[in-house]
């Protein structure tokens, strides 16, 4: 019985049994512990991470096939590989509202910076990003809008900056 307890904790709590193969053929096993954009970080079995983009991995095997982690793994190698770029030009070129950060900068100062930080824009909130881009079929994909909401919000976060340097520029005169 204690035999059959001891085995039943092994293999609940067994950490490291995925294997990561790069591009070069070499292997690592250890904890694949989550998809960031385009890179997989890893934690090897000496306890160290790792970012890896993904384009220098050859495969993964996971341990576990219903792991969240998994299923997000194969939704990226499923993606458009050109969506996290298309994205953040729709972003850049459509998304707009930067007339009104500036308004809000000079106005509030860092609570519009900060607001422009935690804000997170999407391509169906901009009315000219849903008129006007030619990838309205990616916006349900998960790379595309990422890199969408990091390319607008830091445009907004320097459009709130700017506000907000253009009202001190005006109380120093």
């Amino acid at each position: 019985m204690a035999f059959a307890a001891l085995l039943f904790t092994a293999v609940t709590f067994a950490k490291g049994n995925d294997i990561l193969t790069l591009n070069s053929n070499q292997t690592f096993k250890g904890d694949v512990v989550k998809i960031k954009g385009c890179n997989v970080v890893f934690k090897a079995e000496n306890g160290e991470k790792y970012t890896i983009p993904a384009n220098d991995i050859q495969t993964v095997k996971f341990e576990d096939v219903n792991n969240l982690i998994y299923t997000n793994y194969l939704t990226m190698l499923n993606a458009d590989p050109n969506s996290c770029m298309k994205g953040a030009s729709d972003a850049k070129a459509f998304h707009g509202k930067g007339g009104l950060h500036i308004a809000l900068g000079v106005l509030f100062g860092p609570f519009a910076v900060i607001g422009a930080a935690v804000g997170s824009p999407d391509p169906m909130g901009g009315s000219r990003t849903a008129q006007m881009s030619k990838n309205s079929e990616l916006f349900s994909d998960p790379t595309y809008l990422e890199c969408y909401k990091k390319a607008a919000r830091g445009h907004n976060v320097g459009m709130a900056a700017a506000g907000w340097g253009m009202w001190i520029v005006l109380l120093l005169l």
